[in-house]
């Protein structure tokens, strides 16, 4: 017993050791990790102070710059010259402009690129621009590419102030102030960036329970950060002063589409003396990978990168290391958490869902919050239980969603509280007696709710939406309106004739109906063009299908509704109204079961396929027969395309936003409340 208890003594001796001496490994590892970015550091300072003689004092510091004065002589307001090159992603560049022409202040002009992507697009910025006279729009006939578009626009602006801005970043009020004084403080301040969520050197987090409107108000307020050096733009949101392209030229085009040509540029300024630098009191929202098409993506990066790299890799380096040890936009990042969620005067309005998985009633709310903070209105959604990360890829979000057992606190700060379905309308009643707040409540869904009945004059409090409502007895519900700029028909031909769109949950339920079903079709009509969207288990059991995979954004749902004529999503659990409103939006044709043809707005014959989903001979009879009568399919297009541009989200949005404006106060808020029940 004794030689038992030694010999595992010892082994437990050994095993020790032996983590401790692999802890230590890992040390000598980090501390050797750490000695060899402080070299770097050193070295980079001595590079810089070479490479850059004018700038030895401030690579050294990175101080703040915010208290120096105005040059002389620059009492005249500068005019500025924005540059928008904008390819397809619609939904973008039309909040993009909008906040351009609504935030920016004269004298300035706005420079606009269609580079040539689908019709529908060109249509739109035609028509949004129209009239303008400090608005010019290029249109070319065939694709350029992102920097030849910025050359292009460059070249036709005379403004002192040039401001290249991504098709997927939005204007903040009061940026050309800061950078008209900007460039006024320093003749020797070259480029200008901004901060946001979504950036290179200059990015910031995106804390839970925020939107981009707190961001901008809270950043704006630090008023004793101000400008610094960065050595390093990011190009989302690039202001340059005109005079920098006499000496170094416009953008080197070797780097067409895009991708590293703004770092370039900045390594060329810094090298004839200039100062690049961060403006820390202005946010600019950025979404990020919207202003260029995935398609070749990594392919240029990585192409761009070693052109970039065999022109200044040395040089990059040190002034990495020096962004690495003094980067000054951590002061910013460290007082995000103190970003004040305080009671407000302002409409302050907190949707509460039950969880944040991802289904259509989820997408849906995050749309019309979103629309609601485009609009200027303060608003954010609060889950029940988890966020599924992925429902936040699906659409670009201008907010953080919370959490109710993380959030108790920034709960607190709203003066208004929505419920969106029958158990988080029960939910927010208790609201009412613990915040003192305003209450509302409506159904974002297809079906009303039955706790509403009660209390039918509250209800009707938030407002009937034209168009938009629907009333079933005393129970309102605001239906989802589509985003026309992301559902569109595209200039691509309908490569397949029917799409299924299965879930996994369907293919897990009725895998073996589905297989049935689509060999029931291809029997019935020989080459007939199939297609699904689904897991991939479905590819070994249907072959002879064309595989879509599983659309993970919405743009990409669109362009495959955009591809087909009928449109088939199995299990009636999926057929609601915004995904009939979707696949109208794209000119498709929506095969659905009749019983969801009330709460869609769906019309036999007249706008999509209403069928009974149990009856699969049925189906594939009415599939069959609108595919043979070309005359038919364009009667059900145009009707499908007809309801739905009847029902757009901007709409939805706005008239929101102006019913809770309309209310001015939280006291307002209450009031009204009051009155309603």
């Amino acid at each position: 017993m004794a030689d038992d208890i030694i010999t595992n003594s010892e082994e437990q001796h050994d095993d020790a050791s032996r983590r401790i001496a692999a802890i230590n490994r890992d040390l000598d590892a980090i501390l050797a990790q750490q000695r060899q970015m402080v070299d770097l550091y050193v070295e980079g300072a001595e590079l810089l102070q070479g490479l850059f003689k004018d700038q030895q004092d401030r690579f050294a510091s990175l101080g703040n710059q915010s208290s120096m004065e105005p040059a002389a002589g620059q009492s005249e307001v500068q005019p500025i010259d924005f540059v928008v090159p904008v390819y397809n992603s619609l939904h973008h560049a039309r909040l993009c402009i909008a906040s351009i022409l609504r935030h920016a202040t004269p004298p300035y002009h706005l420079f606009v690129v269609d580079d040539k992507g689908d019709s529908h697009t060109s249509r739109e910025l035609a028509a949004m621009v129209s009239g303008l006279d400090n608005v010019t729009l290029i249109a070319h006939s065939q694709n350029a590419g992102y920097l030849k578009s910025v050359n292009e626009a460059l070249g036709l602006g005379r403004a002192e102030i040039c401001v290249l801005v991504n098709s997927d970043a939005m204007l903040s009020p009061g940026a050309c102030e800061r950078l008209r004084d900007g460039f006024a403080r320093d003749a020797q301040i070259g480029v200008i960036t901004a901060v946001s969520t979504w950036a290179n050197w200059t990015k910031i987090p995106f804390p839970p329970g925020t939107n981009m409107l707190d961001l901008r108000e809270f950043i704006a307020r630090q008023n004793d950060l101000g400008i610094a050096d960065i050595g390093n733009a990011s190009g989302f949101f690039f202001a340059i002063r005109r005079k920098l392209f006499d000496t170094l030229g416009l953008f080197d085009e070797a780097y067409n589409p895009g991708y590293w040509e703004e770092t370039d540029f900045c390594m060329l300024a810094l090298e004839k003396g200039w100062r690049v630098v961060v403006d820390r009191q202005l946010y600019i929202y950025h979404h990020g990978w919207g202003s260029f098409q995935s398609t070749g993506r990594d392919v240029h990066m990585a192409r761009n990168r070693s052109t970039f790299m065999a022109r200044w890799e040395r040089q990059y380096a040190a002034l990495d290391a020096n962004w690495r040890f003094h980067n000054p936009t951590d002061a910013v990042s460290s007082r995000l958490a103190a970003v004040s969620h305080t009671r407000s005067d302002k409409p302050r309005i907190l949707f509460v869902s039950m969880d944040g998985r991802r289904t259509e009633q989820s997408i849906a709310l995050i749309q019309l919050v979103n629309g609601l903070v485009a609009e200027g209105i303060s608003a954010n959604i609060v889950y029940l239980s988890g966020i599924d990360e992925t429902l936040l890829d699906m659409t670009p979000m201008y907010f953080r969603p919370l959490i109710i057992e993380a959030s108790v606190e920034q709960i607190r700060s709203y003066n208004i509280y929505v419920g969106t379905c029958e158990k988080t309308s029960e939910l927010i009643e208790a609201f009412d007696a613990s915040l003192g707040a305003a209450l509302f409540s409506f159904v974002t869904s297809d079906r009303g709710s039955p706790l509403l009945r009660h209390s039918p004059k509250k209800a009707r409090s938030i407002a009937r939406i034209p168009g938009l409502t629907n009333t079933r007895g005393d129970v309102p519900s605001v239906l989802p309106g589509v985003n026309l700029d992301i559902f569109y028909p595209r200039d691509t031909p309908r490569s397949s004739d029917v799409l299924l769109c299965i879930s996994e949950e369907a293919w897990r339920l009725d895998r073996a109906g589905i297989i049935r079903f689509c060999g029931m079709l291809s029997e019935a009509m020989p080459g007939i063009r199939l297609a699904a969207t689904g897991p991939a288990a479905m590819k070994s059991d249907l072959p002879a299908i064309a595989h879509r995979g599983s659309p993970h954004r919405m743009t990409e749902l669109a362009i495959c509704y955009s591809e087909v004529e009928i449109v088939l999503h199995w299990g009636a659990e999926n057929q609601s109204r915004l995904t009939f409103l979707e696949i109208a939006a794209c000119g498709g044709i929506a095969m659905m079961d009749v019983s969801s043809a009330e709460v869609c707005g769906a019309e036999h014959m007249k706008n999509s396929l209403l069928t009974d989903s149990r009856d699969a001979q049925s189906m594939v009879a009415t599939i069959i027969g609108s595919l043979q009568s070309p005359s038919l399919l364009a009667t059900l297009r145009n009707g499908a395309l007809s309801t739905a541009n009847s029902c757009p989200l901007r709409a939805e949005a706005a008239q929101m936003a102006s019913i809770f404006l309309e209310a001015g106060t939280a006291s307002a808020y209450s009031d009204t409340m009051q009155k309603a029940s």
